[in-house]
């Protein structure tokens, strides 16, 4: 009888490792969330600069946030219009929200596949 066995601990090491290193994509949500801050801020209405200068970002558990307006009680009114005073939606957070998903694939399409070069996998 003939056995033949494959020794595939070095694989399962590589592929535990790939694995954990899911959990943490910081860096691609980290661009995704500077983008989305970049197109805001870029699309954002400024007389005074203040809604400019409220949008931030961060990321929380791997998600991308992109906040504006805070402190700011007019930042809505301006994103989203009020039909009743005549004045019409900038949508800049719409702007904004858009690039991010669309940025989104290639971004983690690339953490992704650096993680399985950088174990091997490749």
């Amino acid at each position: 009888m003939i056995d033949v066995r494959a020794d595939t601990r070095q694989i399962q090491i590589a592929l535990t490792r790939t694995s954990a290193g899911l959990l943490n994509l910081r860096p691609a949500a980290q661009a995704i969330t500077a983008l989305g801050v970049l197109v805001g801020r870029n699309n954002a209405p400024s007389r005074t600069g203040r809604l400019r200068h409220s949008i931030r970002g961060q990321v929380r558990r791997n998600q991308s946030v992109v906040t504006a307006g805070r402190g700011i009680e007019y930042a809505v009114v301006i994103d989203e219009g009020w039909r009743q005073h005549n004045i019409e939606a900038d949508h800049f957070m719409g702007q904004a929200r858009r690039s991010m998903a669309a940025a989104a694939p290639t971004e983690y399409r690339t953490a992704i596949a650096d993680l399985i070069r950088r174990n091997g996998l490749k």
